[in-house]
């Protein structure tokens, strides 16, 4: 299983922006993220956020900054139904966005 910080890493080593959000269910984020929506994370930061014991969630930030990245987000029941979740990943592989 993925921590975390790895999953932190990860996404880093995409050029994607990632952000601490606060680990109480809220998605609010444990930094001021106007600055991440222009530039991405320096390993630091994400060693200073995640590497320090704290119980931080994580925030990928989609857009510009990201190469452009979208993300749709399914909950609830949704993100549960298995046959849904292959209708979607062979629609997606059809529309060439996978």
């Amino acid at each position: 299983m993925t921590t975390i910080p790895e999953a932190a890493a990860l996404w880093h080593q995409s050029g994607v922006s990632t952000i601490p959000i606060l680990a109480n269910g809220t998605k609010r984020p444990a930094v001021s993220w106007a600055t991440y929506q222009a530039r991405i994370p320096e390993l630091g930061e994400l060693d200073q956020w995640w590497g320090n014991g704290k119980q931080f969630g994580l925030a990928v930030i989609c857009g510009a900054v990201s190469g452009n990245l979208e993300m749709t987000e399914l909950e609830g029941r949704v993100a549960l139904d298995a046959s849904l979740m292959e209708k979607i990943e062979d629609a997606a592989e059809e529309l060439g966005a996978r």
